[in-house]
């Protein structure tokens, strides 16, 4: 009834999670890395900071316009009551980050399309 009135309505099923590491982060985008890492220290946030050299990228956001990767396996329901979100100000835009459990999980930027048309064509 519903396709009657508003005519065909599309369906996306998203993918599960993917629960492999695929790239270092330090490796594919040695400049980020960096650029988070020293933004980290910079408010007092040292021990997320510690986590950057390590991180891998399991995912990226399904919306293709965007640089959202996910260095924990993307979660289905939410980060859960553990998580926290922060901005980070860089000089070229705003890092978004979510913190599950106390460690970095998803790092967002929006504004940089080098970024974004890598994790597209990598992560297909």
């Amino acid at each position: 009834m519903l396709g009657e009135i508003f005519g065909e309505i599309e369906t996306t099923v998203q993918a599960p999670p993917n629960t492999t590491p695929l790239f270092r982060l330090a490796d594919v985008m040695p400049d980020f890395a960096e650029e988070v890492h020293r933004l980290l220290v910079e408010i007092g946030e040292s021990a997320l900071a510690g986590q950057v050299p390590h991180l891998w990228i399991y995912d990226r956001c399904p919306c293709g316009g965007c640089a959202t990767m996910y260095v924990q396996p993307r979660p289905e329901n939410g980060f859960g009551p553990t998580h926290r979100g922060m901005t980070l100000d860089s000089e070229k835009d705003a890092i978004y980050i979510d913190v599950a459990g106390g460690k970095l999980a998803c790092l967002e930027v929006l504004d940089r399309t080098e970024m974004t048309e890598w994790l597209v064509a990598s992560l297909p």
